[in-house]
């Protein structure tokens, strides 16, 4: 079982104390540590971070997270309902404790023009044509469109010479033809089971 506690959003701009508790007990004592320090590398963050203590019995735990996370990740509403989670008395929005017991693994569904597979060929998804399980292929089509939006986006970026002024201009334009995961089916069928592209392209009607 795992507690977690978060601060409330826009703390370090908050003067009430009771909100800045962390800020003035650990942050400051961090700022005091590796002043006049220059913070060359990741490893002399962490060592300056972790060598922070004071005579009233502070001591902070530090370590470097090397794991890589997709950019553009949504969690839904429905996916989280789904955690196993119980919140706090006090606040259980910000407080809440994840308990040691399984739940309904829901996929994150991206942006509509290419986070699903079209209804003709959701049944393509299936572990027996991929050879992944659901919450791996789910995970891959994450992945995968987390470096589409990316790509796309630089493209865009590089065509226009500038970055983006409307953020919802992202989701103009005419929806592909397939989407990202109808491209992938056609990938794992071509190069897991040899499908040829002609039928392929058959298949899907492109």
């Amino acid at each position: 079982r795992l507690t977690i506690n978060h601060l409330t959003r826009s703390t370090s701009r908050l003067l009430d104390a009771q909100w800045n508790r962390i800020e003035h007990r650990l942050f400051s004592h961090i700022t005091m540590n590796w002043r006049s320090r220059p913070l060359t590398s990741h490893e002399v963050v962490v060592n300056s971070i972790a060598a922070t203590t004071t005579r009233t019995g502070l001591k902070v735990r530090a370590e470097l997270d090397t794991g890589a996370y997709p950019t553009g990740v949504h969690v839904s509403d429905v996916q989280l309902q789904a955690l196993p989670l119980r919140g706090h008395d006090w606040h259980g929005d910000w407080n809440y404790t994840v308990l040691p017991q399984g739940f309904a693994q829901v996929a994150t569904p991206l942006k509509k023009s290419f986070g699903q597979a079209s209804p003709e060929h959701a049944w393509l998804c299936h572990p027996l044509v991929t050879g992944l399980e659901p919450a791996e292929w789910a995970a891959l089509v994450r992945a995968f469109g987390a470096l589409h939006e990316d790509q796309r986006e630089a493209a865009l970026q590089h065509r226009r010479g500038r970055d983006r002024k409307n953020a919802r201009a992202a989701d103009t334009g005419r929806p592909p033809t397939l989407t990202l995961v109808d491209r992938l089916l056609a990938a794992f069928l071509h190069d897991r089971l040899g499908l040829p592209q002609a039928d392929l392209a058959e298949l899907f009607g492109v």
